[in-house]
């Protein structure tokens, strides 16, 4: 059983990084119309709670404006929602 976890973590990361290679071009032309559309990291960061309650930071682009959870609704969107970019 030890092996199996051994093998799949190791076909895990090869695999991720060959994603990761394979879709730079991609990321880099989101990264890039983040920037060029709004003003801000292309960056959006976050605590979140994992498993057995252990916190974990999870990175992904951003889609609304900076500070956009102080702003409207909250943490809630709707359609047209000024906050989005």
């Amino acid at each position: 059983m030890y092996f199996y976890f051994v093998i799949k973590r190791i076909l895990d990361v090869i695999l991720a990084i060959i994603m990761i290679v394979l879709l730079s071009p991609l990321i880099l032309i989101i990264a890039c119309a983040i920037k060029i559309n709004s003003k801000g990291p292309v960056i959006f960061k976050q605590g979140r709670l994992g498993k057995n309650g252990k916190e974990f930071v999870i990175y992904k682009f951003r889609t609304m404006i900076e500070s956009a959870e102080n702003m409207g609704t909250g943490l809630f969107n709707y359609k047209d929602d000024p906050r989005v970019t």
